[in-house]
């Protein structure tokens, strides 16, 4: 009897996972709170798409019917965790999770997750565009592709943009790499206050669900102050106050004794002999092997001493796939607790298909001197394979069948996979899916490049970032391009290019194939995005600022010009202060619309701005706008839409079409 599914919402992402589970045998139920009628246009002719794959859909409630006996649901983003539909599956003990989950579980794609309050929709499409050069990284989540319907294809990466609601209902997700753009209050109401929001994007960074490179905002102090819980942290957007890595904040994990050796700065490396990175030769725990202590110098022949030492006290997740090794006979030998080039003990030792098997416990893992160990190790030719203890624990079959593969992929590194995903199994939710590792491989070409330079051995130890300087964008001191070639307008898009080019450094692109692809980008519709040029005014349409911080980021992308702003819809009831001043200091005329427009008002009069003008619609405000003839007229909202349009989108696409008649 096939498993039973369930799939709250016909919604894009609901319709696609429900496809996605019944061409694989599900018994699939899709359940909608609207009514037939009240559901958008576009998805009722999907209703009997669906029907034809064998899913049973309801529309105008939830029914006893559907949900009973359903192993898993899949949730839509937009049916928030207080909802009644989530406290009946609660109830029944019935697990909820995202389709980007459901897609994470049934693919071995690495993901590329970008978050945001703001800005991760252009941030998303930017990194998709620059990889395109050399990779297969298509857009998906909440840019509006589901990530379910990518997964037949053949591709290097999957870019994701990661909402709150989506990063909240996922518990094994784990991204290659991810990108925080800022933190700003919104969707409040949603999660039920501020640190819920930020607590349901921060998770995807955080064990067990932490990327290989966490990328944050230099600027943004919230996050400045979360990366000290966050490990291979590299800044966007840094300066000379930037912490130069989290080591720097906070001691790696399980090296708690060892700050000193984390904290000192290039150049002072140049004196230290290859016996201070022995291992030590004394007492150590599981998370102290390989971890160096500046102050005492432990010399290579005490290595194999301790190795033999270390195999008579192997961790019980040691023992068991060791075992399990020994019993599979698979071909080729390993060796346990092996001493490679009087340097490292690895854990297990394949010589002859050049494997090292790493066993992390919770400790051991994201400790930075494990980064430069692995990079060591594959500079030597090496295939480092990490799995978790939780892995062992609970999929040992699985982690031997990955091994399995990977004793069959060829060493050349053009035949590996330029990147590989990291999680335990999906067998919590009965999916038959590959177990997921951590394999940190070199990207194609064979060198592992970006966050580890192979330049020189200093480099090991450098912090990596991306800044302005000298009006350009650099990735550490490598010159990416001028901001005078750019195509995005504003700081916050510089911003998301340098989110995009270390993303692209650490896949391994080179400098000018990133230059290339930046400069010709476009921008993503409702962003910032230009729509024309008439009578000496610039129209500019961004209509997705549907909160004041966003709203903030467009205003101050204007200096020195007439600028005729926008603004108004459906009130957040967020604080205006800083809006207001920023609109002081690079805004003419505001014009308001919508609902708000008594409120904003009264902010605007109160922060010292009085050149305000009210109309009841957009065609209206645009009318007057232009009789005013501004260098610039600005839809930037810093509302939601829901009071005279459909969406954001909706709203942008009539902006646009007015200007565009004139």
């Amino acid at each position: 009897m096939s498993e039973k599914v369930l799939i709250l919402g016909l919604s894009k992402s609901g319709i696609s996972a429900a496809k996605f589970l019944a061409k694989r045998d599900y018994d699939v139920y899709l359940t909608e709170s609207k009514g037939v009628s009240e559901v958008r246009e576009e998805y009722r002719p999907q209703i009997k798409v669906l029907e034809e794959l064998g899913v049973k859909v309801e529309c105008g409630g939830h029914s006893e019917e559907f949900i009973e006996g359903s192993s898993f649901a899949v949730t839509s983003p937009g049916i928030p965790p207080k909802s009644e539909i989530f406290r009946r599956l609660n109830e029944k003990n019935i697990k909820i999770i995202s389709e980007i989950e459901l897609a994470y579980l049934n693919t071995d794609i690495p993901f590329i997750a970008i978050t945001g309050t703001n800005g991760k929709t252009t941030t998303t499409a930017l990194v998709s565009h620059i990889l395109s050069k050399n990779f297969s990284a298509p857009v998906c989540g909440n840019i509006g592709v589901p990530p379910t319907s990518l997964l037949e294809g053949k591709h290097d990466f999957l870019v994701c943009e990661i909402s709150s609601y989506q990063a909240q209902m996922t518990e094994k997700f784990k991204a290659k790499y991810a990108c925080w753009t800022n933190f700003t209050p919104d969707h409040i109401d949603w999660h039920g206050g501020l640190e819920n929001y930020f607590n349901a994007k921060a998770k995807i960074f955080l064990p067990p669900q932490e990327p290989e490179f966490a990328i944050l905002n230099a600027k943004d102090e919230k996050l400045v102050e979360f990366s000290k819980k966050c490990k291979n942290v590299i800044f966007f957007d840094a300066d000379e106050n930037t912490p130069l890595c989290p080591s720097d904040i906070s001691p790696a994990r399980g090296a708690d004794d060892c700050r000193a050796f984390f904290t000192l700065r290039k150049g002072e490396y140049a004196n230290l002999t290859p016996e201070v990175f022995a291992p030590l030769a004394g007492e150590m725990s599981e998370g102290q092997r390989g971890v160096k202590e500046i102050n005492h110098r432990y010399y290579a022949p005490y290595i194999k001493e301790f190795s033999r030492k270390m195999r008579k006290e192997m961790t019980p997740q040691e023992v068991k796939l060791w075992q399990l090794i020994r019993k599979e006979k698979l071909g080729v030998k390993f060796r346990r607790q092996f001493a490679i080039d009087n340097k490292y003990i690895a854990d297990f030792v394949c010589l002859e298909k050049r494997i090292i098997i790493e066993i992390d416990g919770g400790q051991h893992s994201g400790n930075f001197n494990d980064v430069q160990r692995t990079f060591y190790l594959n500079k030597q030719n090496f295939r480092v394979i990490r799995f978790w203890n939780n892995e062992i624990d609970s999929n040992i079959e699985g982690c031997i069948n990955f091994l399995k593969r990977e004793i069959d992929t060829p060493l050349c590194p053009s035949d590996i996979s330029p990147a590989r995903g990291a999680n335990a199994a999906a067998g919590d939710l009965g999916i038959n899916t590959p177990l997921r590792h951590s394999v940190p491989l070199p990207p194609q070409g064979g060198q592992m490049t970006a966050a580890l330079s192979d330049e020189t051995s200093d480099s090991l130890f450098t912090t990596h970032y991306s800044l302005i300087k000298n009006n350009a964008i650099y990735y550490n001191d490598e010159k990416i391009i001028d901001l005078k070639d750019c195509p995005l307008v504003g700081h916050h898009n510089y911003q998301n290019i340098m989110c995009g080019v270390i993303i692209a450094k650490l896949a391994g692109m080179k400098n000018e194939d990133i230059r290339e692809q930046i400069m010709s980008f476009k921008a993503p519709e409702h962003r910032l995005e230009r729509v024309r040029e008439f009578n000496g005014i610039t129209f500019y349409n961004d209509s997705k600022a549907t909160n004041p911080e966003a709203s903030i980021v467009a205003i101050d992308s204007f200096n020195n010009q007439d600028v005729a702003l926008i603004l108004g819809g459906r009130d957040k009831n967020t604080d205006l202060t800083e809006m207001c001043r920023s609109i002081n200091k690079h805004i003419k005329t505001v014009l308001l619309i919508g609902e708000a427009t008594e409120r904003f008002e009264k902010n605007l009069k109160k922060n010292g701005f009085s050149n305000i003008i009210k109309e009841r619609t957009m065609e209206e405000a645009i009318d007057k706008a232009i009789s005013l003839k501004p260098d610039v007229v600005l839809l930037s909202p810093a509302c939601a839409s829901f009071d005279m349009f459909k969406s954001y989108e909706h709203r942008g696409e009539v902006f646009k079409d007015y200007v565009l008649s004139k």
